[in-house]
């Protein structure tokens, strides 16, 4: 037989397991929207730490001391800093091995040159490599691309430039199939003879520019950027590039503007900053601003609901206690 008690303690129960299962289900709800969000500001290029370049480990002054330095760098991915305190010409491609995370800086008053051997790329990126501020670039007449990225690798641009490269198919300044991040710097006075004046991003390679510019780059597609695999644009400015096609970006891939500037490019003579390729959903081409805003009335909806569950859980607690 039930007593007054145990039907007052029984609601109370049952409201109390309903209001934890509505619970759950919110913060279920609250913990996807977070981790959608950290996805969007990833992939996007976003980031909450700035990366700070420490000083030299060892500075270089020839191609020699260069490669030797490469390969004294250790195997477990701390970044290791090698200082440029001259101009550096290769007679061969510099490789950056797997399982090595190199970072190429000029010390001293200027800002130095790693030229490339002539139909040879300036560097091969096998590894991890990040460059702050040197310039990778070939002689005069002799061709090359600046930087070529294989897949599984990554290359970071933080600042220094990436000029006067000629490619006689693809990637003029970059061909990359593995990991791009552009986040200041230049890619700028490169040719290609086919795709990707300033940066080719081959098919499954992934492009994300959060600053830096993309300028005054040559090719039959694709001035600026050929985009084949997944492109991410959150700032920066992509201007003043020359195509047939495609004078600013050729994309034949997920192109993903979230913020800045494409503008002044020039495609057969007409102004053509992007040309998406038709054969493609033309839904590839994201508004990011759009996805920001959904993602806003989604965490204010949860929160919303969180607040007036407690509220309503607080009151009916009073009303079964009264």
């Amino acid at each position: 037989m039930y007593t007054k008690n145990m039907v007052v303690k029984f609601k109370f129960d049952f409201q109390g397991m309903y209001s934890k299962k509505v619970l759950s289900f919110v913060s279920l709800l609250f913990m996807v929207v977070l981790v959608f969000s950290s996805f969007v500001l990833v992939f996007s290029g976003v980031s909450f730490f700035a990366l700070g370049v420490e000083a030299p480990d060892e500075v270089v002054k020839n191609e020699a001391e260069l490669v030797k330095a490469v390969n004294a760098a250790p195997l477990d991915k701390a970044p290791y800093v090698i200082g440029f305190s001259v101009d550096i010409v290769l007679k061969k491609s510099l490789e950056i091995p797997v399982e090595k995370n190199i970072v190429l800086v000029s010390v001293g008053d200027g800002v130095w040159k790693l030229v490339g051997p002539n139909k040879q790329n300036t560097i091969t990126v096998k590894g991890l490599l990040t460059i702050d501020g040197i310039i990778v670039s070939h002689a005069d007449g002799k061709s090359g691309s600046g930087v070529f990225v294989s897949r599984n690798s990554t290359f970071t641009l933080l600042s220094g430039a990436i000029s006067g490269n000629t490619a006689r198919v693809d990637g003029g300044g970059m061909y990359n199939e593995g990991t791009f991040v552009m986040a200041g710097g230049e890619i700028t006075d490169n040719i290609a003879g086919d795709w990707g004046g300033g940066v080719c991003n081959y098919f499954g390679g992934i492009f994300n520019m959060t600053g830096g510019e993309i300028s005054n780059n040559k090719a039959a597609v694709g001035g600026g950027v050929f985009n084949g695999g997944t492109f991410s644009m959150s700032d920066g400015e992509i201007t003043g590039n020359t195509a047939s096609a495609g004078g600013g970006v050729t994309d034949s891939g997920s192109f993903y503007k979230l913020g800045g500037v494409i503008s002044d490019n020039t495609s057969s003579d007409v102004v053509n900053d992007l040309n998406i390729d038709r054969w493609k959903d033309m839904g590839d081409a994201v508004n990011g601003y759009l996805i920001v805003f959904i993602l806003a009335i989604l965490v204010i909806v949860c929160f919303a609901c969180v607040v007036v569950l407690l509220f309503y859980h607080s009151k009916k607690r009073k009303q079964v206690t009264a």
